[in-house]
């Protein structure tokens, strides 16, 4: 077999493409659909991409940028900010990003609830993400505000946040799965409330064909 000469070309370009490629993500339009392809969509698989890639090197480049943002009083730039945190998670080591993750917790658990509907879904998003990839870097003091969270959001009156809400509840489970055949685990406390929620979401989208998707999402968290 040959071998393989690698040339780092985007570790090279990173720190030039990166910051194009976040102000992108500012670009979002409030009316959009989650299925229509544009340009801040774009730049989203790109970003999730390069983290991949590049790993620990894209942390110093998204991370100004998402401090900078994360608090802004414009909605399109916290959730370009939130958003930008979320689609890097796949990427660094736990050594890098673990950390950062414990220190923005408490802000994205806030942010889940913000009254702007597009920056409360990319934050439940943003949640069920670390909780996929990064679920020991979950601070302890955290886990009940975040899961309060999540059972409100399940009871906001919009389709978008009841839907990234049960897929936080989705992937949160599936992160207690090692714990499964112990007498308790995080959930315990508060399965009942939390099942109840997804089960009444799926329940209100049942006979909705434009909603059938958060029917499969709410039964795919209870079930897990």
């Amino acid at each position: 077999v040959a071998e393989v000469r690698h040339l780092y070309i985007m570790k090279k370009v990173t720190g030039v493409i990166t910051p194009i490629m976040l102000e992108l993500f500012t670009k979002q339009e409030e009316d959009i659909d989650d299925d229509e392809w544009s340009m801040d969509a774009a730049a989203h698989v790109f970003l999730e991409n390069l983290a991949v890639c590049v790993g620990d090197d894209v942390v110093p480049i998204v991370l100004p940028f998402v401090q900078q943002h994360i608090n802004s009083p414009k909605w399109n730039f916290r959730d370009a900010a939130v958003t930008a945190f979320g689609f890097i998670m796949d990427g660094p080591s736990d050594r890098i990003i673990d950390p950062i993750i414990g220190q923005a917790m408490a802000t994205i658990i806030t942010l889940s609830q913000d009254p702007h509907e597009h920056v409360a879904h990319s934050s439940l998003w943003t949640l069920a993400k670390v909780c996929e990839t990064h679920k020991t870097a979950i601070p302890q003091p955290c886990i009940e505000p975040m899961i309060a969270s999540i059972i409100a959001a399940l009871d906001r009156n919009s389709s978008k946040v009841q839907g990234k809400a049960c897929l936080a509840v989705h992937n949160l489970a599936w992160a207690c799965e090692e714990a499964a055949d112990k007498p308790t685990n995080l959930l315990s406390l508060f399965w009942s409330a939390v099942v109840q929620k997804v089960l009444t979401v799926a329940s209100a989208y049942s006979h909705q064909d434009k909603e059938a998707d958060n029917t499969l999402n709410a039964y795919e968290a209870v079930n897990m």
